[in-house]
């Protein structure tokens, strides 16, 4: 009696040789997860006069990632906490593609790892750190709740400029320490965006990214998020 004709003439042991079978190639949907990335960001990974930003040169490092960019030009972390009607007064539609948003703890997600890019804007007000790193902590004590990673870029380094002046510049150490500090109390992933910083090449506008300058960050995140994975 021939193999096949034994599977046909016995169910149970069709059924079994099939388990090998999945067992042998990887079938029975137990291999990992899809990464799934959710990006709350500035313009700096909004990314303005580039061609990539970095949500999308992500995607060419991971093609096999799911990254949804919710990137608001003017954002800053007071404002994803509340919820805003416009990310700035007068903005335009284009600079915030998802429209007006809820409160951070309203807001529906499905991502496992959340980026956090926020900071830069916060330097340019007189807002405490100390408000800062509470609501830094706030965010992260939401995404620990549903069950997400939460991922900390830290705060872009700029040239001095009319808009980051001595002051400016001052608070933005002060801010970027303060995500290193948070990262490191909860034991998460941080991209040392802060630090990757090589000076005003690195700008078009003494503020926002050369596609070159853009692309780096986004490999740091990607380094961070499969550091995340481990």
């Amino acid at each position: 009696m021939t193999l096949t004709y034994r599977l046909l003439a016995n169910p149970l042991l069709a059924g079994f040789f099939m388990s090998v079978a999945l067992l042998g190639c990887g079938g029975g949907g137990s291999g990992p997860a899809p990464v799934s990335v959710e990006i709350y960001g500035d313009s700096i990974t909004f990314g303005p006069a580039i061609e990539r930003n970095v949500a999308a040169q992500v995607r060419q490092l991971r093609p096999a990632w799911a990254v949804d960019d919710r990137s608001a030009v003017g954002l800053d972390l007071r404002d994803l906490v509340t919820g805003y009607a416009e990310p700035f007064p007068g903005a335009p539609k284009s600079d915030y593609p998802r429209g007006a948003q809820p409160a951070f703890d309203k807001v529906q997600r499905s991502a496992r790892f959340v980026v956090i890019e926020l900071g830069g804007n916060d330097a340019l007000s007189e807002r405490p750190p100390e408000q800062f790193e509470t609501d830094l902590r706030g965010v992260i004590d939401v995404l620990v709740r549903e069950g997400r990673v939460p991922v900390l870029t830290g705060i872009v380094g700029v040239p001095p400029s009319a808009y980051f002046t001595p002051a400016a510049m001052a608070r933005r150490d002060v801010l970027n320490a303060i995500t290193h500090r948070v990262a490191q109390a909860y034991g998460l992933q941080h991209a040392g965006w802060g630090e990757d910083y090589r000076g005003e090449s690195d700008t078009h506008d003494q503020i926002h990214r050369t596609q070159a300058a853009s692309d780096r960050l986004a490999a740091l995140l990607v380094a961070a998020i499969e550091k995340g994975e481990e």
